[in-house]
């Protein structure tokens, strides 16, 4: 029971990585074409 939970913990915590990620990676693609440091540094505080 208790290995379960830390497996489904673990899937969730790799899901909100990657989704993080994606999300970033996006916002990094937009700003580099408009406004990109001061994009940047958002992104960071939200990855904080």
């Amino acid at each position: 029971m208790l290995s379960w939970g830390i497996v489904v913990i673990l899937s969730m915590l790799g899901t909100l990585c990657s989704v993080t990620l994606v999300v970033c990676g996006s916002m990094f693609e937009s700003s580099r074409s408009s406004n990109g440091f001061h994009s940047l540094l958002h992104i960071r505080y939200y990855a904080l």
